[in-house]
């Protein structure tokens, strides 16, 4: 329809109130589209929303026809329409993440918008109604992996709020965001299928669409079993203390029914290694053929919360990074034995992830995702920290007059002057 009869379009839009399904589905679609065409409908869509300036938020013919070509077009597209912000109706918008940096939104309605994550970076948000609007803080993290999507390297993280985030490992920012329908599971994996959550004793397969992650099934394993790790196609799982290894792809166990102790867990490190530990040693177990391999280090364990492990291509030595409840995080060089050969101290470490043989990420309980270099593999040092936050540096926000907003654009303002000056700091050191 928006190709082949607008003026229909229009007013279809303008008199239905599309759920948030129908332009997940109706943005898929549109993304599909050749370049030709989606710059089409890409004016056309803009054309729509331009209609809305100067109107009143009371005209709900307005209201819906400037929410749902603006939903459309964000959705579809990822980004921001290049047209004129002032004094539009963009209630009950669906922006989480878009970038308004140096966009003069002066006297726009974005009444009830979701606005999660966004960045205001010198916008004019002079007059702009902000009535109901949320800006989302840091959420807790529940789980997050290293995962190769597309053939490039993503830091995939669950939070609390129920939302998958990807984190673009070589441009620090945040660039999908999708929503999950669980948010307690503690580990997930993406074999060739898609996304897959693992908990204690479940697995949880989802499929992955434009609007969010859709349930297609999951495998409830009883008290017996325990399901340790997901990595690639394959899934690391106990039953009654004996170890297995299941290749999701080939349907056949990569090894099965190693007997470990009742308090050992276990992580998978590569195509061929598990990495197994407790409160007293460490254990890698390698695969070769029919044999398995295994190289075990005695080691003071008992408070550890966390382990990440990864083969440094380069060197064949295996890096293990372990955190400890006192906040110390020990990074490992393991060949013959292994070899403390830096540490870090820092808050409570929830959770510790290799991104490669150079960088490192860890969480406490606050969501943020902290990003350490390993300098030759001999120190740790933070690099920067990826958290969820709306970005305000330097934009007109004295204009909003919705006092709750305002008073959290202005947090959020401080919290990035003092972010940004630490930061101009420690880079003239």
């Amino acid at each position: 329809m928006l190709n082949e009869s607008p003026d229909e379009a229009e007013k279809y839009l303008s008199s239905t109130g599309l759920t948030f399904e129908t332009i997940g589905f109706a943005g898929h679609v549109l993304a599909e589209l050749s370049a030709s065409d989606s710059s089409i409908i890409k004016s056309r869509l803009i054309r729509m929303i331009q209609k809305t300036n100067g109107q009143s938020s009371k005209n709900v013919n307005f209201v819906r026809l400037g929410s749902s070509a603006i939903n459309l077009f964000f959705v579809a597209w990822h980004e921001m329409p290049e047209m004129k912000w002032e004094s539009l109706i963009l209630d009950n918008a669906y922006l989480p993440g878009a970038d308004f940096s140096g966009i003069n939104l002066s006297g726009t309605s974005l009444r009830d918008a979701n606005l999660d994550n966004a960045d205001f970076t010198q916008a004019n948000l002079t007059g702009c109604d902000l009535t109901g609007v949320r800006f989302e803080e840091t959420n807790d993290i529940c789980a997050m992996k290293a995962i190769n999507d597309d053939n490039k390297l993503y830091l995939f993280v669950l939070y609390s709020d129920g939302k998958i985030r990807k984190w673009d490992i070589f441009t620090n920012q945040q660039t999908e965001m999708l929503s999950s329908p669980v948010a307690s599971f503690t580990g997930m994996g993406m074999p060739f299928f898609g996304l897959v959550f693992v908990d204690r004793d479940k697995l949880l397969f989802t499929n992955s669409k434009k609007e969010g992650l859709e349930i297609q099934g999951g495998v409830h394993c009883g008290n017996n079993c325990t399901m340790f790790d997901i990595q690639n196609d394959s899934v690391l799982f106990s039953h009654r203390n004996m170890l297995s290894r299941f290749d999701l792809m080939s349907q056949s166990y990569i090894f099965e029914n190693y007997l470990i102790s009742e308090n050992t867990k276990a992580i998978i490190v590569d195509g061929a290694t598990v990495c197994l530990y407790n409160n007293t040693e460490i254990k890698l177990l390698t695969v070769s053929g029919d044999a398995i391999y295994e190289k075990c280090f005695t080691m003071d364990l008992k408070d550890i919360t966390t382990i990440s492990a990864m083969i440094d291509e380069n060197s064949k030595h295996y890096l293990i990074c372990v955190g400890y409840k006192d906040g110390k995080l020990s990074l490992l060089k393991v060949d013959n034995d292994a070899i403390e050969i830096a540490s870090y101290h820092c808050g409570k470490v929830k959770s510790v992830c290799f991104l490669d043989s150079s960088q490192l990420v860890y969480t406490g309980i606050d969501g943020v995702i902290h990003v350490l270099d390993l300098n030759a593999q001999t120190e740790l040092t933070e690099r920067t920290q990826w958290k969820l936050a709306v970005r305000c540096l330097e934009a007109i926000i004295d204009g909003v007059k919705q006092r709750e907003q305002y008073e959290k654009l202005k947090e959020y303002q401080n919290a990035g002057m003092e972010q940004n000056s630490f930061i101009h700091v420690t880079s003239d050191q």
